[in-house]
């Protein structure tokens, strides 16, 4: 893949604008949102969903790393480490092909990491040189297993640290300068197993950065996206192994690099936005965002498709949303984990699609549906979302020279009232009929009643 760091001053400009698609709301989007509690407490929180669907999280809790999944019986929270006085902040977390989890973390002035086999849990220092410290670490797995973990060393003259590579192999770990400084480091392996950082940079000169750096069989290559302050970034790599990295600061915005170069959207510019962001991109390479609003201290979702930008608010009982990480699952459907500021506890929210209900109008006859609570108006509007579990009463109202005959479709609709537990389907039918009126043929010369036809 041919790449250009070489800007135009055009393209730069319109970067910095944050010139991109607006966003809409996501209420006709077709999902709905159930957020869970895990009932414990955790920051700091990184995601992944397993083979069976169930969800895995790694978590900063009392100066512990945790570890927080579930299963078939509920929710279950485990102690990785303790020994530091701070233990697991900064977590990042995979799953391995057999579903087991490898965390990279920050354990004093250590970069840690700790995976967990059929042996039980085991940690050890990931740093090979004394002192480095391995804040703001992110972690992926290659194909065979092995961690690669970028972080920031505190500990040289940067002001933001020194931006570092470290990885494993089967003679084991060796650590790499990347980039100068950097922090809210996110890491990505392409298809040929090299890494890919997102990061935020600073120097005297150009002040903060939004950079980007890749490493191929020539070394390392580093850009600046744009000239900005982001809060932390989060990295995902098309199916061309383009970057698409989403940041915050003020607004939530999304940038990508493509044969054209880089270009950067704004994705949410509403109050102060966009901080925690994290990011995934589906199986059509569109992204998904979860972030948290500064300003409502709420948890919000964004999503792109060929419409443009999307927004919803997914969770704002109480002061909600930071340390978010989101995932996929198996169905294409987002879950996010986040903290619950107000409740002190680890929560996930899981997005299913709304069922939509439709009317089909039959018969000879004609006339109209509508449904209580509102939603259908057929006439014009035939079909309508409801959430799970609405039960939705149906009102046929036949013209005049027409009747209603009856319900149709799936089960549910015979009465007249479904339980929008999936998508329905219910078909009016509606016939015409003729109305007869007596007609007397009356002798006018006699003045008598002949006849009565009916």
């Amino acid at each position: 893949m041919k790449r250009r760091f070489a800007l135009s001053l055009v393209l730069l400009m319109l970067m910095l604008l944050g010139l991109g698609l607006p966003p809409r709301d996501v209420a006709t989007a077709g999902l709905g949102w159930t957020p869970e509690s895990t009932g414990f407490h955790g920051m700091y929180t990184s995601l992944a969903i397993d083979s069976q669907g169930y969800p895995h999280i790694s978590a900063f809790s009392a100066d512990h790393l945790v570890y927080i999944y579930k299963d078939g019986t509920g929710w279950h929270n485990v102690i990785v480490d303790t020994a530091d006085n701070v233990v697991g902040a900064g977590t990042s977390l995979a799953l391995d092909g057999d579903d087991y989890p490898h965390i990279c973390y920050r354990s004093g002035s250590n970069l840690k990491y700790a995976y967990q086999d059929a042996g039980g849990w085991h940690t050890e220092f990931a740093t090979t040189e004394s002192g480095a410290e391995g804040t703001y670490c992110s972690l992926a797995l290659d194909s065979a297993g092995y961690p690669h973990i970028s972080f920031t060393d505190h500990l040289v003259t940067d002001p933001d640290g020194h931006l570092k590579y470290i990885y494993k192999d089967a003679t084991g770990w060796h650590l790499e300068s990347v980039a100068g400084s950097g922090e809210y480091t996110s890491i990505a392996l392409d298809s040929n197993g090299y890494p890919h950082i997102s990061f935020r940079a600073w120097d005297t000169t150009n002040g903060y950065r939004f950079r980007y750096a890749f490493k191929d069989a020539s070394g390392w290559h580093a850009a600046t996206v744009a000239v900005t302050n982001p809060g932390p970034t989060s990295l995902a790599l098309d199916n061309e192994d383009y970057p698409r990295i989403s940041y915050g600061g003020a607004d939530l915005s999304y940038a990508y690099e493509d044969a054209g170069g880089w270009h950067i959207e704004a994705v949410d510019t509403a109050g102060q936005t966009g901080d925690f962001a994290s990011l995934v991109l589906d199986g059509s390479g569109q992204p998904h965002i979860s972030y948290y609003d500064w300003t409502n201290h709420d948890l919000r979702y964004a999503f792109r498709d060929a419409g443009g930008w999307h927004t919803a608010t997914v969770d704002s009982t109480g002061d909600v949303g930071r340390y978010t990480a989101i995932t996929l699952d198996g169905s294409g459907l987002p879950r996010i984990s986040y903290l619950d500021f107000t409740h002190s506890e680890v929560k996930v929210a899981y997005a299913a699609s709304v069922p939509a209900l439709t009317i089909t109008k039959a018969g000879a006859g004609s006339g109209a549906v509508s449904s209580a609570p509102p939603g259908i108006a057929c006439g014009l509007t035939c079909t309508a979302e409801f959430s799970i579990g609405t039960v939705v009463t149906l009102t046929a109202t036949a013209d005049p020279g027409s009747a209603f005959a009856g319900w149709s479709g799936d089960p549910d609709c015979a009465d007249g009232q479904v339980t929008m537990s999936a998508d329905r389907a219910c078909t009016a039918s509606f016939i015409t009929f003729r109305v007869y009126l007596p007609l007397t043929l009356r002798d006018s010369a006699a003045g008598l009643d002949v006849e009565t036809l009916k």
